[in-house]
């Protein structure tokens, strides 16, 4: 056996130290969706028969294409694997403690979690489907939990125009995406072909009111406002919830690691 002289090991043991890559932002990986999904489940309090039968459902559906990868740094890693392991353990009271802690991270290192993917075709189709595993009182504390997220489509549209008057270039761009998308899915729900026409209005009324200065925006408010409701029409509120209701479960159901946090919560 070749013994090395203690000089020659030390030498070796700080080359091997210094080909190692610096200290910094971990791996993204795939928790931020993780979270995402088990939260969705937790927050629609489903029993472990609902469960495996949305195990079965997501079977049968194609994920849709994940977000680009997001801020992840070692602190905030550690934190969502603990909310990961409250999830698993149903935990409420750690559940609770937990997402503090994430909450507070996110916070003091400007971390946007990056959880918006594109909805697959497959999801759209059975959306209607995994809304209808769960019970009224169920979708009600769902709703009940989430009402400051539920959007109105006329209240989302006259929104827009005030928060686009002193936006850039992009920054209008990504708000008319939204603006028009939303209001799309809260009038035709999640038919392409339906929502295609009321996008093409959305964005040109939206383009319209922003070349507009702000004089003629306040002095022709009530003209743009019923433009706006020329637009959505007269929706039916309840409509509105259920559509909303249905894109929060093709959300869940495109989600890559939906059946990673399944078996999580199976355990």
């Amino acid at each position: 056996m070749r013994i090395f002289a203690l000089p020659a090991l030390v030498l070796a043991i700080v080359g091997f130290t210094a080909s190692l890559p610096a200290a910094g932002p971990a791996p993204r990986g795939d928790l931020e969706l993780e979270i995402a999904a088990l939260t969705k489940l937790h927050d629609m309090e489903l029993t472990s028969e609902q469960l495996r039968s949305f195990k079965k459902l997501a079977g049968q559906v194609t994920a849709g294409k994940p977000p680009a990868p997001g801020k992840m740094t070692p602190t905030y890693r550690t934190a969502l694997v603990a909310l990961r392991a409250a999830f698993a353990q149903a935990d409420e009271e750690k559940i609770a403690d937990e997402q503090d802690k994430v909450d507070d991270i996110r916070d003091e290192q400007d971390i946007e979690p990056q959880t918006e993917m594109t909805i697959s075709d497959s999801a759209r189709k059975h959306a209607a489907e995994a809304m209808d595993l769960l019970s009224a009182s169920q979708i009600a504390n769902y709703l009940a939990e989430h009402s400051d997220d539920v959007p109105d489509a006329l209240q989302t549209l006259l929104d827009a125009i005030d928060e686009s008057r002193d936006m850039e270039e992009a920054d209008y761009a990504s708000l008319k995406t939204e603006a028009c998308e939303q209001v799309a899915m809260l009038i035709a729900g999640l038919d392409p072909a339906a929502e295609e026409p009321i996008i093409k209005k959305v964005g040109q009324w939206l383009d319209r009111a922003k070349a507009m200065s702000d004089a003629d925006v306040k002095n022709k408010r009530a003209q743009l406002e019923q433009a706006a409701k020329d637009i959505v029409g007269k929706p039916d509120p309840m409509a509105q919830l259920r559509h909303w209701m249905e894109r929060e479960m093709a959300d869940l159901l495109s989600n890559p690691e939906l059946s990673t946090a399944l078996a999580a919560r199976a355990k």
